[in-house]
C-alpha cells in the first residue's frame, strides 16, 4: 500500500525519498522536481505483460532503487503513471512508497523551480519478491466470474462497445462501468476525496478486480479503492485488450 503526501511534506521531507518521475523523457526533460530520476514506467509495463520480471527488475535498478530505498512518485495530469509504477513497486513486494497528491505543474509552482538536468542515481540490484494477491489473470476471472466484484473502469463507450479499440468490442460479463475519471479530483489533487454515490453497491468484503485497456487506468481506481478501506482489490494489468484477443472467453456487450 502506498503513503499518500502532500505538497508541504514533501517540501519538507525533499531529502528523504528517492524522487521518482515515471513520465516520459519528453516530460521528464521538459521541467522536474529537483532531484527526480527518470524511471520510464511504461518501458516496465511493457516486460511485465511478457512476464519478464528480469528486465523489469533491471530497469528499476537502473533507476536507483532496491526494496529498501524510499520512494516517492509524482506525476501531472491524471496520475496514471505514478500510480502504475507504485502498483508495480508494490506487486514486487516494496514497502516504502510515498505518492504525491498533488500535480507536478502545481508543486512546481508552489514550492521550487523546475529542473532540466537530469539526476543520474547509482545502479541499485533490485530484488522483488512477488507479491501475487494484489494482480489478477484472465483465468482466475473466468473460473469466479459469479464470485467477484468486476469493475471495467474504462469510458463509457469503450465498456458498450461504440468505441472499439480492440480484437472484440464490449466488456467482460458481470462487469460493472465505474470509468476511471470519476476517481479524479477536479482541481490539483489526483484523488477525489469522497465517491459514496459510486460505490454504495460495493461492500467493504468483496473481492474487486479492476481493469481498463491495459493496466495504467486500472492502477488508478486500484489505489483509490484502497485509499477510500477496500482491502481486497486486484488488477488486472493485462485488462481487457488480452481478453479480448482470447477468441474463446466470453464478452458482452
Amino acid at each position: 500500500m502506498i503513503n499518500l503526501v502532500d505538497g508541504e511534506f514533501l517540501f519538507k521531507n525533499l531529502d528523504r525519498f528517492l524522487i521518482v518521475d515515471p513520465r516520459p523523457p519528453v516530460k521528464y526533460f521538459s521541467g522536474h522536481i529537483k532531484g527526480a530520476v527518470n524511471v520510464r514506467v511504461d518501458k516496465i509495463l511493457l516486460a511485465l505483460r511478457r512476464e519478464d520480471f528480469k528486465e523489469a527488475f533491471d530497469l528499476l535498478g537502473k533507476g536507483g532503487i532496491d526494496l529498501d530505498t524510499e520512494i516517492l512518485i509524482y506525476d501531472d495530469l491524471d496520475g496514471q503513471k505514478a500510480c502504475s509504477m507504485a502498483w508495480i513497486l508494490e506487486y514486487f513486494g516494496h514497502k516504502k512508497i510515498h505518492l504525491l497528491n498533488e500535480k507536478v505543474e502545481s508543486w512546481l509552482n508552489r514550492y521550487g523551480e523546475k529542473a532540466y538536468r537530469p539526476s543520474n542515481p547509482n545502479f541499485k540490484k533490485f530484488e522483488g519478491e512477488i507479491v501475487e494477491e494484489i494482480r489478477a489473470k484472465w483465468e482466475e476471472i473466468y473460473k469466479n466470474l459469479n464470485k467477484i466484484r468486476l469493475i471495467d473502469v474504462r469510458s463509457e463507450e469503450e465498456y458498450n462497445g461504440k468505441l472499439v479499440l480492440h480484437d472484440r468490442p464490449g466488456h467482460i460479463p458481470k462487469a460493472i462501468n465505474l470509468p476511471w475519471k470519476r476517481f479524479l479530483h477536479e482541481g490539483n489533487k489526483i484523488f477525489k476525496e469522497k465517491m459514496e454515490e459510486e460505490i454504495r453497491d460495493i461492500k467493504r468484503d468483496d473481492v474487486i478486480i479492476v481493469y481498463c485497456s491495459d493496466g495504467p487506468r486500472a492502477c488508478v481506481a486500484y489505489y483509490a479503492l484502497k485509499l477510500m478501506g477496500f482491502n481486497k482489490v486486484k488488477v488486472y494489468d493485462k485488462s481487457f485488450s488480452e481478453w479480448a484477443s482470447l477468441l474463446d472467453l466470453p464478452v458482452e456487450i
